[in-house]
């Protein structure tokens, strides 16, 4: 039987061919979620970096989940958020009658304590439909505060946190308060993975390999490396979610 041998050029021809069905493939098949982000009037920059800041957090999502996450930042038109409504508030120690029983309880049900990032966060959820966003983000600039059990003491108490997401809902509250560029995209991977499924206490693997919902990735730039994510996180990831 003769066999039939292909010349150099025609393997490049080829070669190039699958390259560019593989790239028309992936710019076809890519998710493209819309992201509304809400700024409250604490927010201290501007739209533009507002839409960079998540532009910059879909790099690994697009990378890795073929998830592209498109902005679009505004202000809050209504100034009723419990981050507006009280001034009584320190970053670390919570003011006087800060109880987890009493004006701090993790609820929306009242807006006596500005910073607590539950009430916010389900103020946002109560306030603002997520019709016609895939996500909806809250932003602002003031320290935010939770009471919650400590990934790494296991103790109970009042912390300061940069933002909170329940797992699997469209909603996640994101301060920039004394933050840099890089670990403000971070912060925002970090709740945005909660919106598609991972959770803050994974399986001890994530204790010891490197991973968004650790911190591990805080101080390392943002192309190096682009998959963020755990072996059981990336089992948890869903992103058919949103």
């Amino acid at each position: 039987m003769k066999r039939k041998i292909f010349s150099n050029k025609s393997i490049k021809i080829l070669i190039i061919m699958a390259v560019l069905i593989n790239i028309f493939a992936y710019s076809v098949s890519a998710k493209n979620v819309t992201v509304g982000v809400l700024l409250d009037n604490r927010y201290n920059a501007n739209i533009s970096t507002a839409n960079a800041d998540i532009t910059a957090a879909s790099g690994a999502f697009l990378a890795s989940w073929n998830i592209n996450l498109t902005p679009t930042s505004m202000w809050h038109t209504l100034t009723t958020l419990p981050i507006n409504t009280c001034n009584n508030y320190s970053w670390y120690s919570p003011p006087s009658g800060c109880l987890h029983t009493g004006t701090c309880t993790n609820n929306s049900t009242s807006t006596l304590h500005h910073a607590n990032a539950e009430k916010n966060l389900a103020s946002l959820w109560n306030t603002y439909p997520t019709i016609g966003w895939g996500l909806m983000m809250g932003y602002t600039s003031l320290p935010l505060c939770l009471w919650y059990t400590h990934p790494t003491t296991q103790l109970y108490g009042h912390y300061g946190v940069y933002g909170v997401a329940y797992t699997s809902w469209k909603y996640s509250y994101v301060s920039n308060w004394d933050r840099t560029s890089l670990t403000r995209v971070r912060v925002i991977q970090h709740e945005f993975s909660h919106n598609y499924g991972c959770s803050d206490t994974p399986t001890i693997t994530c204790s010891t390999v490197a991973c968004i919902m650790k911190q591990s990735f805080d101080n390392i730039p943002l192309n190096s490396p682009q998959f963020i994510w755990c072996g059981p996180c990336t089992t948890r990831f869903n992103p058919n979610l949103h």
